[in-house]
């Protein structure tokens, strides 16, 4: 790909190759989106890229999300398919070892926040990594908070704000159609060091125990090297 630039078009024979009949390896999967983010890509997309809007969002809120979750599992070999359509769930994986098809369901945490903060990221090429709202919050708090002067955040803050996304996600996704599936909850983890985390995990276990997934993942979003939770 050398002298491309990462454009709509290239993104779309990614998206051909990702939601093909039989998927592609995990490796190559990795590999491909690692070459991708290599090459330049314009103003106009990068910016869509960052606000999670079509054609990219797809990429942004299904694609990335699981895989910053299997390079923080450390499952590199197996396959992996991503319909990238609207019906459940968001990617199959077929393990290496031969053993049954996982469906992954992906959900973001703090979406509406993570919006807010691109787009005043994009306005003045400056900006902030925390707010302190949730996706419950009505829209005049986000313009509200933007036009506040930047302002430091609490452990307790964040860990209260963005435990309360998660627990969000774990309800909307409460739904019989899941069963079965694993559930991936990308959230701002990055946000505190690791160790904080360890106090509201006994909270995000038992909102999560009921529900109809197999198991229930919290992964954090973009940075350097991915890790997470198990909560089911």
């Amino acid at each position: 790909m050398g002298g491309d630039t990462f454009d709509t078009d290239l993104l779309e024979k990614f998206y051909a190759e990702i939601s093909s009949g039989v998927g592609v390896d995990i490796e190559f999967l990795q590999e491909r989106l690692g070459a991708l983010f290599a090459l330049d890509r314009t103003d106009a997309d990068l910016t869509s890229y960052r606000l999670s809007n079509k054609p990219w969002k797809k990429l942004s809120d299904e694609v990335m999300p699981v895989s910053r979750f299997l390079r923080w599992r450390e499952i590199k070999k197996g396959t992996i398919r991503f319909p990238l359509d609207n019906d459940p769930p968001d990617c199959w994986m077929w393990p290496a070892n031969g053993a049954e098809a996982v469906g992954i369901e992906v959900t973001i945490a703090q979406g509406r926040e993570r919006y807010h903060l691109a787009e005043e990221l994009v306005e003045r090429s400056i900006g902030r990594g925390f707010l302190g709202l949730n996706d419950d919050h009505p829209e005049d708090a986000f313009r509200e908070a933007r036009s506040r002067s930047r302002t430091m955040y609490s452990t307790e803050q964040a860990l209260q704000v963005i435990r309360r996304s998660i627990e969000i996600c774990l309800k909307k996704k409460n739904k019989p159609k899941f069963q079965g599936f694993d559930l991936l909850v990308e959230a701002p983890l990055n946000s505190l060091p690791r160790k904080r985390w360890s106090s509201v995990e006994p909270l995000l276990r038992s909102q999560a125990k009921n529900l109809p997934f197999e198991r229930v993942f919290v992964v954090s979003g973009p940075g350097e090297r991915p890790w997470g939770m198990q909560i089911k």
